[in-house]
């Protein structure tokens, strides 16, 4: 299966295992999303998140199949990841740490940079978009944004969507955003899976540098790239 193939699969998700939990709301913003796939297939990292937050407020879908839902949502993402990407309120915090993050351990930044000095064009990350993708492991958004997703919930994501998105990906590294989700995949799947912190919450300052160089080298040794 192609990749948009995939993820017109996935923005028409209506698993009713999953009814009363997941929110689906088209006309709100409520459906399937929140992924980025790269432009080269086996990828380098694959990113996975929870599942997405709530819809901004400009968010809308109205799309008939999966065809016309899945070219909205990427319009969307292209009009506001401009916004997320050179923005500094605390909204882009996610989006932000993880593109520092990310370009560090793949060395596009040769050091890591700070956070507040992180404000870089989406133009810069053409590299970054070519080696890694982004994805959730739960696909929708949930009633409780904050609430802990039970295991079952998972599982009917996984089971019907993430195996088959590993497949289309064969990542070199599963980059794990938060302990849920590391959690639930660290004996779940078959290729290297690295743990870091959510993406909008920071390492402690005094040893953010340290703990990310530790996070870097392990990456790259699954990846190949150093000895071990």
């Amino acid at each position: 299966m192609s990749i948009k193939a995939f993820y017109q699969k996935v923005v028409t998700c209506n698993n009713k295992e999953c009814a009363g939990f997941a929110v689906h709301d088209k006309k709100n913003g409520y459906m399937p999303r929140a992924f980025q796939w790269s432009s080269t297939i086996p990828c380098d990292i694959l990113v996975v998140s929870k599942n997405p937050g709530h819809p901004l407020k400009q968010e809308s879908y109205k799309g008939k199949d999966g065809h016309q839902l899945l070219n909205e949502y990427m319009s969307f993402r292209k009009k506001v990841i401009k916004v997320f990407y050179n923005s500094n309120d605390p909204s882009a915090r996610f989006t932000r740490n993880m593109r520092r993050y990310l370009r560090y351990f793949l060395g596009i930044d040769m050091e890591l940079k700070q956070y507040q000095d992180y404000h870089f064009m989406i133009k810069d990350d053409h590299e970054l978009f070519r080696r890694v993708a982004f994805t959730n492991l739960y696909k929708c958004s949930t009633k409780k944004e904050s609430g802990k997703i039970p295991t079952d919930m998972f599982e009917n994501c996984f089971n019907k969507l993430f195996v088959e998105e590993l497949e289309i990906y064969k990542p070199k590294v599963v980059l794990a955003a938060g302990n849920e989700v590391y959690n639930f995949l660290k004996h779940r799947i078959k290729y290297p899976i690295v743990k870091v912190k959510h993406f909008t919450y920071f390492y402690p300052k005094k040893d953010e540098v340290k703990i990310l160089k530790n996070l870097k080298l392990n990456v790259l040794k699954l990846m190949k790239v150093l000895d071990e």
